[in-house]
């Protein structure tokens, strides 16, 4: 039989793996483009909700049994510190399901890249290995045996949010310029009723069932469900980075000019 790998092995591999690399540089290529695709900013919602979801877990793992747990760093201040980054990203989580959900039935002219899912798929299936049995989340003293242990978890899932707040600013600015440039298409059907019937040629293709490039309310909402993805996840980020929170920070230093960025209104810096 193959040999089981240890969650050991595994955090390792979350810091040292080029998966998030890599989407962070198809991220980074797509937000450029003239013409990005709503596919494939749907996909990296999967990631974020995936991402932050288990951030939630981990965090709130550690919080159960800090107490318990040796070493001068595990006191009731990371206690505190750990339940309110579990309760960030746990609503960051829910912001980005909402993303997905509100973009489900965007269109655009440009296909989603086939070679993001793949990439999406494998860092879900690393964390929910890490963190679940079967259709369960690990109990804390299963996933969190010792101080070493917790300062692993904690340090491979904020190697995971770094990139992936840096995925969510850049995105913030690539929707913004499908709607200003009239990139964004939908389905009549999910227009608004008083939309539609104050309006004679969107009501015609409601009828025929054709897509209608979005409109200046449906435009500002769907701004307004990614700015909340992007707000969250931010929070969620710097709560996790919190120094009282034992584990190696990631990148601490692009933190910091992150925190600058996003402070003068420029979250999508990098691009």
């Amino acid at each position: 039989p193959k040999p089981r790998r240890s969650r050991r092995a595994t955090y390792t591999k979350f810091l040292t793996d080029p998966a998030m690399a890599v989407l962070r540089y198809i991220a980074w290529e797509h937000a450029r483009a003239p013409h990005p695709s709503a596919s494939t900013i749907r996909a990296y919602a999967v990631l974020a909700t995936a991402i932050h979801q288990h951030a939630a877990a981990i965090s709130a793992a550690c919080a159960a049994r800090a107490a318990d747990l040796d070493g001068a760093r595990w006191g009731p201040t990371t206690t505190s510190r750990l339940r309110r980054a579990s309760q960030l990203s746990a609503t960051a989580a829910d912001a980005w399901r909402h993303v997905h959900g509100s973009y489900a039935e965007l269109q655009t002219a440009s296909p989603p890249r086939a070679d993001i899912y793949p990439h999406v798929l494998a860092v879900r299936a690393e964390l929910e290995a890490l963190t679940r049995i079967a259709n369960r989340w690990r109990p804390p003293t299963d996933l969190v045996p010792d101080a070493e242990t917790g300062e692993q978890l904690l340090s491979a899932i904020r190697a995971l949010l770094a990139p992936l707040e840096e995925i969510s600013g850049w995105h913030t600015r690539c929707v913004a310029r499908l709607t200003a440039t009239g990139q964004l298409h939908v389905p009549a059907t999910a227009l608004h009723r008083e939309e539609v019937s104050n309006d004679p040629q969107l009501a015609a293709a409601r009828l025929a069932h054709r897509p209608v490039l979005l409109t200046p309310r449906h435009a500002s909402e769907l701004l307004g469900v990614f700015a909340k993805g992007d707000e969250a996840s931010w929070a969620a980020v710097t709560a996790l980075n919190a120094p009282e929170i034992p584990g190696r920070r990631s990148r601490p230093k692009l933190l910091n000019l992150r925190a600058t960025h996003r402070n003068i209104g420029q979250p999508a810096a990098g691009l």
